[in-house]
């Protein structure tokens, strides 16, 4: 089985960051990443298979040299390969990195992904969801235990103040919550991660932005208080009530518009004009 973990590297807490004219974290004074720590009880459990059973592990990231350096330290561990996605990027959003993890799954499929269920520095943890719902395949989490019984995973998530236990098919995307902290990597693992080299693997995806919805209504004039009759509504108002921005009437028809951006936004230019809902 081909086990798949997720690290996204953080800013060591511990240490001070000074705030500077900078356009990324890796160019501030005293940025100095590690591995997210659930990412880390993620590698754990991944491991603890491994020592069970024949798998292979694979440490992913993405984003510029600081990728490079949780890698290593997943490497040394005890992680059989590492490999970067699109390494040139250095700050990538999460709807990207979904992207490219997805593309990389297609082309290098893993039957189990690993993902922190949230990032320590933004508490977000979008990225795991948003791979599982693109690639079309379950997401549980939060969990706080897992095993393998041979045939498919046995695992325990938290839901409030009870714990659920589920048997999860494969392939499957999993966040964990919490788990038993990261081994300690020793000298030779960590001679071994220096000497192995880390993929550099471009994807191919589409990144073409989707426009969701269009919403065409009347214009009606809004009042202010009870002593108001009512008013023009000005050209900008109209506007936001064609985009659906300060429209009430959720309940009718709205036109989709998907494509290139700038054929979507000629249509949508279009349906303005008809609707002559622009001022003269």
């Amino acid at each position: 089985m081909n086990i798949a973990v997720f690290a996204r590297p953080v800013h060591n807490q511990v240490l001070p960051l000074k705030p500077g004219d900078a356009e990324t974290f890796e160019e501030l004074h005293g940025y100095c990443p590690v591995p997210n720590l659930q990412d880390e009880y993620a590698l754990e459990y991944a491991l603890k298979l491994k020592d069970q059973h024949t798998f292979r592990i694979t440490a992913v990231s993405m984003g510029g040299n600081a990728c490079e350096t949780v890698l290593r330290e997943f490497l040394a561990c005890g992680a059989d390969q590492a490999v970067c996605l699109d390494g040139h990027t250095g700050e990538p959003d999460n709807s990207t990195i979904a992207r490219r993890i997805v593309a990389y799954h297609e082309e290098h499929p893993f039957h189990l992904g690993l993902f922190g269920f949230a990032d320590s520095d933004t508490r977000a943890g979008e990225v795991g969801p948003m791979v599982a719902a693109l690639a079309g395949i379950p997401f549980v989490g939060p969990v706080i235990d897992l095993q393998w019984d041979g045939t498919a995973v046995l695992i325990s998530r938290k839901l409030k103040k009870t714990t659920e236990r589920l048997r999860l098919s494969l392939p499957a995307c999993v966040g964990i919550l919490r788990g038993p902290p990261l081994r300690y990597h020793s000298f030779f693992g960590r001679l071994r991660a220096e000497g192995m080299e880390i993929q550099r693997v471009y994807p191919q995806v589409s990144l073409s932005p989707r426009v969701g919805r269009i919403r065409l209504t009347q214009p009606k004039p809004q009042k202010r208080s009870l002593s108001s009759t009512g008013r023009e509504v000005s050209s900008q108002e109209r506007i936001e009530q064609a985009l659906g921005l300060s429209s009430r009437h959720g309940d009718r028809e709205s036109p989709l518009l998907t494509g290139d951006p700038a054929d979507v936004a000629q249509k949508a230019l279009e349906l303005v004009r008809d609707a002559k809902i622009l001022s003269s």
